[in-house]
């Protein structure tokens, strides 16, 4: 069992109204240079206290974050933290041009020492809407950038490339990654016949808490296995993450205290456009890309599910993360304890007790358990 931190990287909310997008006068260099060096402290403790992965992410013109690419964030976690796996999880293809992140991925990979985990994503229409063409789409965009990217990597001889939305006369990627052919690479298994394909590639999956309770996301990893057995191979534990929230407070009663005061499971809250009509437009788009589920109605949708996917007391959060484990059968936890409403002393609070008292037991049950992979690396700072 391997345990990953996703982070933000820079979140901060003083003085900023909650919404997407966010405007560019309510930035101030003061604040996103302190927010980033709160973020460097909370991976330390985490990096420290035994966690043997940090993930980052891709978010656009929000708040949530002040390091939207994660392949800068990665080669930089790449050089501050040496025993640690880096995953960037990743990429929104539809928004890269292939080629260019082939070189840049494999780089990262080689400053790493072939230490990193890549998540290759369509994203979400918020994210498209940032950079990609109202008609643009994605699904396809993404599809042949996916193509395009393991080919750079595998190819021996320089090629052309003439497809749908990408058109290369001369393509010879340099460097190549360290992993050869290329670092593990994680689908976002949102749906049972997007794990089938990954499966039918061997490539990974990630789940995430997002789409459903526990069981929702053990019903695609058992597509995903089942696929995998007809492909030929038997994908191990760690070809499966699953991405979740976290929040452990002193008690149960003090984490649902604070789950209400500060909206600590609105994973939605930082996409929703305050104003009207842009709320309109980014619901059609979703609503395109999404089988027709806008945003508006997700929300609705999630709206019973809005606290952390764990949440608790450290003995309740360890309960609820066994059980997790257990139905869905991960390999990989990628666990995000930030949040853009919630005060950076409860998220730090927060961490401490998972690192002092859920992750040691979690590992000692899992140990007994027979768990072969559980392990305490712990990892240094540079």
């Amino acid at each position: 069992m391997k345990i990953a931190l996703l982070h933000y990287m820079g979140a901060y909310a003083e003085g900023v109204p909650t919404g997407w997008p966010v405007s560019g006068r309510w930035w101030n260099a003061d604040r996103g240079r302190d927010a980033l060096a709160r973020s460097w402290k909370l991976v330390d403790m985490a990096v420290a206290s035994g966690f043997d992965m940090v993930t980052v992410t891709e978010h656009h013109y929000t708040n949530e974050s002040v390091a939207p690419n994660p392949v800068i964030m990665g080669a930089a976690l790449s050089q501050r933290y040496p025993d640690v796996k880096i995953g960037m999880l990743g990429p929104t293809l539809p928004l890269w041009n292939p080629v260019r992140l082939a070189e840049d991925i494999a780089t990262v990979d080689m400053l790493s020492g072939g230490r990193t985990l890549l998540g290759l994503f369509r994203g979400t229409p918020t994210e498209h809407m940032a950079m990609v063409p109202a008609s643009a789409d994605t699904r396809a965009l993404h599809n042949e950038a996916f193509d395009l990217l393991l080919r750079c990597w595998t190819a021996e001889e320089p090629f052309s490339w003439h497809g749908e939305h990408y058109d290369f006369d001369t393509v010879a990627v340099w460097p190549r990654p360290l992993q050869y052919p290329h670092p593990p690479i994680f689908v976002a298994g949102t749906r049972a016949e997007v794990c089938e394909d990954a499966a039918r590639r061997h490539l990974s999956v990630g789940l995430h808490a997002l789409a459903g309770p526990p069981a929702v996301n053990a019903k695609l990893a058992q597509r995903y296995r089942a696929a995998a057995e007809a492909a030929g191979w038997t994908p191990t534990a760690e070809d499966v993450l699953w991405r979740a929230r976290v929040y452990v407070a002193d008690s149960d009663e003090a984490a649902q205290a604070d789950i209400k005061e500060h909206g600590v499971g609105d994973q939605l809250r930082g996409m929703v456009p305050s104003d009207p009509e842009e709320l309109k437009a980014l619901d059609k788009r979703w609503a395109a890309a999404n089988d027709g589920v806008g945003l508006t109605h997700m929300r609705e949708r999630s709206a019973s599910r809005m606290v952390p996917d764990m949440a608790g007391s450290p003995e309740t959060v360890v309960k609820q993360f066994l059980a997790a484990h257990e139905e869905i059968g991960f390999g990989i936890a990628d666990l995000r304890f930030d949040g853009i409403t919630v005060p950076f002393e409860k998220i730090s609070r927060s961490l401490e007790l998972f690192s002092r008292e859920v992750l040691p037991a979690i590992r000692s049950e899992l140990a007994r358990r027979g768990d072969a992979a559980v392990a305490s690396p712990g990892g240094s700072v540079r």
